[in-house]
């Protein structure tokens, strides 16, 4: 059975995108773009704009979509904590982060990966990613208009 994947990157100057048709027999590029974006890009409807343009170009309809944006707000740490149940740990990243971040800990996107996994230790190491949910909300918002 084939898949269809729509990977965006956004970057300041420019949204690029690809679409790749994947199968048991290949993986093969569909679709391409690059969308330039003006100088004053921090507008959010210049983002928009180019979104719009590049669903002119690829259709994102039945698409697994994943996308690349900048990390420069983004805050990482590796952390141990004392047990393994991802439940757990998404309920103590808060308190550990809170001393470690240079944000208010209520404003943030919190997440994390298992960097042991299938490990016999009743411990975890993590990295955990943070970043303002004002930074993250517009392109959240933007890609799920299409």
């Amino acid at each position: 059975m084939s898949r269809k994947v729509l990977g965006i990157d956004i970057r300041k100057e420019s949204v690029s995108a690809v679409l790749v048709k994947t199968s048991l027999r290949e993986n093969r590029i569909d679709a391409h773009a690059h969308i330039p974006l003006p100088e004053a890009a921090e507008d959010d409807n210049n983002f928009k704009t180019a979104l719009n343009m590049l669903c002119n170009e690829i259709d994102p309809s039945g698409c697994d979509c994943v996308v690349s944006i900048s990390a420069d707000h983004f805050s990482y740490r590796i952390l141990q904590v004392p047990f393994k149940d991802s439940k757990k740990i998404r309920m103590v990243l808060p308190f550990e982060l809170e001393p470690m971040v240079p944000y208010p800990i209520d404003d943030l996107i919190i997440d994390f990966i298992d960097l042991e996994s299938g490990g016999q230790s009743d411990h975890s190491e993590v990295l955990a990613v943070a970043v303002p949910s004002t930074e993250l909300a517009p392109y959240i918002e933007s890609l799920a208009e299409l």
